[in-house]
């Protein structure tokens, strides 16, 4: 049975899938950053913070991370929706994939791997999804390109070109590493 639902107040039509941590689910539309209370339904904040389309929140201990592409994420504090940093990207990176990831003290978005403390550009990188993470390996897809990054050096350790786009982000099982193209090819 349903346990609950929330209208979230100011939302486009377009509403990501959640992000769920702690006692939180989080949730972003066009232009609205949501934190809802996953025991009562209660909607606890909302935020203005940039998002994109779809861009799928990412949660650490402290935060979580929304972009609206083109490399600009913002962090808020995850309890209350403060604003903590915000990166400008200026769409400088090249890539307009708009959904956040966390890992290792660093978040990735929009082309730009940032701090994950303090929002301070680490590095760039090709990306038009998600990375996903195993190990200190970072794999990555850009466009019609799926690669594996090492996260400490920043080496491309491998790299693959489809013949049509990729279209959803690397998901890593055991030893494999999946993405389905724009022709529906896993």
């Amino acid at each position: 049975s349903v346990l609950w639902s929330a209208r979230l107040p100011g939302a486009s039509s377009s509403i990501s899938p959640p992000t769920a941590s702690g006692d939180f689910v989080y949730a972003s539309s066009s232009s609205t950053m949501f934190g809802v209370n996953q025991d009562t339904g209660i909607v606890v904040w909302s935020s203005g913070a940039q998002t994109g389309e779809g861009s799928v929140p990412a949660v650490d201990s402290d935060k979580t991370y929304t972009s609206g592409g083109c490399g600009d994420v913002t962090a808020l504090e995850r309890r209350t929706g403060t604003d903590v940093w915000h990166y400008d990207g200026r769409c400088g990176a090249g890539a307009l994939g708009s959904t956040t990831a966390v890992f290792g003290g660093q978040v990735f978005g929009g082309g730009v791997i940032l701090d994950a403390l303090t929002g301070f550009l680490r590095d760039t990188i090709p990306s038009t999804q998600a990375p996903a993470f195993a190990g200190n390996i970072a794999y990555v897809v850009n466009d019609k390109e799926l690669y594996a990054r090492d996260n400490g050096s920043g080496v491309t350790l491998w790299r693959y070109t489809d013949e049509t786009s990729l279209e959803t982000p690397p998901l890593v099982a055991g030893d494999h590493v999946y993405v389905v193209d724009e022709s529906g090819k896993l």
